[in-house]
């Protein structure tokens, strides 16, 4: 597996749940939600319906202290059943959109779902 999909088993204890940070709304004609990085490098793209899911996180605090920077400093997104590459970091913008951008690593080839294939994923809900 690449470095993008790898975790160091850290997990994050606080966040915002997507409802309280405007991912849960309902937007008419609003199809996909973009993240973009400090510095504009690094961005993401998710379907409004993955953004909804109720462990979809905005994290911003682990250890009981605040987001290291190697994890993301000042927000991540986190969505458990996608691989890393998804999960983008150093979050400084989020943008609901009616179209999906092509994210940092979907121009490498990764695929733009980035979804875990079932039989890897730890048992829980995802």
């Amino acid at each position: 597996m690449s470095k993008a999909g790898q975790s160091d088993g850290r997990v994050l204890e606080r966040g915002l749940p997507r409802q309280h940070a405007g991912l849960g709304r309902r937007r008419p004609g609003r199809t996909h939600i973009s993240f973009y990085s400090v510095g504009g490098q690094y961005s993401e793209s998710l379907p409004v319906s993955v953004a909804r899911e109720p462990r979809t996180l905005l994290g911003y605090g682990v250890g009981g202290s605040t987001l290291p920077l190697a994890h993301g400093f000042p927000v991540r997104l986190v969505v458990p059943r996608l691989y890393g590459y998804k999960n983008a970091k150093y979050l400084s913008r989020i943008e609901v959109t009616n179209h999906a951008i092509t994210g940092y690593w979907e121009q490498y080839g990764y695929s733009y779902g980035g979804e875990v294939p079932a039989s890897l994923l730890r048992p829980g809900k995802y």
